[in-house]
Parts: C-alpha cells; structure tokens; sequence
C-alpha cells in the first residue's frame, strides 16, 4: 500500500482509491468491521436482496466453508456477508 495503492483480493488488480475499478471491491477500514456497519449490512441485505443471495446460499450447499473463508481473506464482492445469510435464511 505504498502510495495510497491497494492490491484487490478478489481480482489482484492495482488501483489508487477505495474501490477497485476493475471490480468495484471496497478497501475496507477499521470502521467497516465495526457493530453499527455490520448491522446495517444485515439490514441492507435483508430488505435489498438480490441474486448475490441465491449465489450465496447455493455456494454455501455446494462448498461448505468456501463463503467464509472468501470472506475472512477480503473477497467480499462475489457474496453476501456469512452473518447476513444466517439472518437471511
């Protein structure tokens, strides 16, 4: 991160910014792991859910533990959050 430059997880792109623009991940900051952003992720995902959850959920049945560990190492853009599937399904 020399430079404000950040190396996506999910696609290995370069960029400078907050988001990749190859693949729209966000850098995530201390702020983003807090108890008031992960609850609001929850309810975003619960009132707005799209195709990411069916993708999720099918992943989830398909390869146990593949979502969290994506999760755990950054990879953020593919799937819903663990925590919002639980409360989703």
């Amino acid at each position: 991160m020399k430079d404000g430059r950040h190396t996506c997880k999910s696609c290995s792109n370069e960029f400078v910014g907050s988001y990749c623009n190859v693949c729209g991940e966000k850098v995530l900051t201390p702020g983003d792991k807090s108890f008031k952003s992960i609850f609001n992720s929850v309810l975003l995902t619960i009132t707005f859910s799209d195709s990411k959850f069916i993708r999720t959920l099918w992943q989830v049945l398909r390869k146990p533990g593949t979502v969290a560990r994506d999760f755990a190492a950054g990879k953020r853009v593919k799937n819903i959050s663990p925590m919002s599937l639980f409360f989703c399904a």
